[in-house]
């Protein structure tokens, strides 16, 4: 755009129309909890839909989620020499003082 005023303005609404799109997915959010959380709170024990709330308010929550990534940048070796020491220093504690000595301090 040659003109430095329309690109501007187009920026500009441009970006307010993002930000309504993310209010809108905030609200949208926002209003299924709340929906959730109520069925949730006022069904009947025997309901499905209880429990079903439950579970659809559980999973926007992420509470199921089963993805675990793990990243280390280590290798096996060094892995292992932690291992190594680490096993050592417990060893080293868990030993029995071997001093048999009467002398009183």
């Amino acid at each position: 755009m040659a003109d430095v005023k329309v690109s501007a303005r187009v920026k500009h609404l441009i970006g307010m129309r993002e930000r309504a799109v993310a209010a809108s997915a905030v609200t949208d959010r926002e209003r299924v909890l709340s929906k959730l959380r109520g069925w949730m709170d006022e069904a009947e024990p025997s309901d499905s839909v209880k429990v079903r709330a439950a579970e659809l308010l559980g999973k926007s929550a992420n509470l199921f989620a089963t993805d675990i990534t793990v990243s280390d940048k280590r290798d096996s070796g060094n892995v292992a020499a932690e291992i190594e020491a680490m096993l050592l220093a417990a060893n080293e504690s868990a030993e029995p003082n071997t001093d048999t000595s009467t002398e009183v301090h």
